[in-house]
């Protein structure tokens, strides 16, 4: 009975903590596999860019206009479908970022 237990307790570790592993792993690999120059990608430190150039075990990222990181394929998180140039929120006015203050504060002391 104990070894039917331990047999079930071994068969729930392996679905909770290896399959979806694997299963992250395939999809990252297939990924790797999919990459061209001039792909907008995320790595895994969060640094957006495109790639170009793919070297190896190694790519050169563009993260800015001129400047370029080499970094290891591997570093690439994912594929990032590019949008459109005014998708970030608007920035605020002076006036917006201050927090509602009155403009007299007298000490009533």
């Amino acid at each position: 009975m104990s070894i039917v237990i331990l047999l079930v307790l071994f068969a729930l570790m392996w679905l909770v903590l290896i399959v979806p592993r694997q299963r992250e792993l395939r999809r990252h690999n297939a990924l790797m596999g999919q990459l061209v120059e001039g792909d907008e990608v995320m790595t895994a430190a969060g640094l957006y860019g495109t790639l170009i150039r793919i070297e190896g075990d190694y790519v050169q990222l563009e993260i800015s206009p001129g400047v370029t990181v080499k970094l290891a394929k591997r570093a690439v998180a994912a594929k990032v479908e590019p949008g459109p140039e005014d998708a970030a929120p608007p920035l605020l006015t002076s006036a917006e970022a201050e927090p509602d203050v009155p403009a007299d504060r007298s000490d009533e002391s």
